[in-house]
């Protein structure tokens, strides 16, 4: 069975956005994962993380902060 256990959004402002999902869905922050960056939720199933602007960095994903639109890194588990 193949999983999709890890979506990480972008965004500008990780705290306003993750606080929009954790009020609309009642999820939770998971604290640990917190950093300057990053914010972390969970659901029931998956994960949902919040990367800042500078995270294209330390994920080698420079040359897509420079396009348009939405960004979203999924993260499928296949057996």
């Amino acid at each position: 069975m193949t999983t999709m256990p890890y979506v990480n959004i972008f965004t500008k402002d990780i705290k306003k956005l993750s606080k929009f999902y954790m009020d609309v869905f009642g999820f939770k922050e998971d604290l640990t994962l917190r950093s300057p960056i990053f914010r972390g939720i969970r659901t029931s199933k998956s994960f949902f993380g919040f990367n800042a602007p500078e995270a294209y960095g330390l994920l080698n994903l420079e040359k897509h902060s420079k396009t348009k639109g939405s960004k979203f890194f999924l993260n499928f588990d296949v057996r």
